[in-house]
């Protein structure tokens, strides 16, 4: 017997692993854009997001002010974003 449990079932188990593909290729993508941005704006963005260090911290390790870290942490965030509206602009 169809229920609606049996057709939500169903649809999880589709929609799962073409979600995992989409969510895969997500993370490519940002991880090829991350590489692209200059150097010293992709190590502070990759010490904030993914190490989760202060931006005094992150300003002793590269030997620059904490207000030089936090503006090339914002310019990485603005090239990204930039990036993600005309990919979007592009489908």
């Amino acid at each position: 017997m169809l229920t609606t449990s049996n057709i939500l079932e169903t649809a999880e188990e589709f929609i799962s692993p073409a979600q995992n593909m989409v969510d895969r290729e997500r993370q490519h993508w940002l991880e090829q854009e991350i590489q692209a941005l200059p150097p010293t704006q992709k190590s502070v963005l990759v010490l904030r997001i993914y190490q989760e260090m202060p931006f005094k911290e992150i300003a002793r390790i590269l030997q620059c002010t904490t207000n030089a870290a936090k503006v090339n942490y914002q310019h990485a965030l603005l090239k990204l974003k930039d990036r993600v509206s005309k990919l979007t602009e592009d489908l």
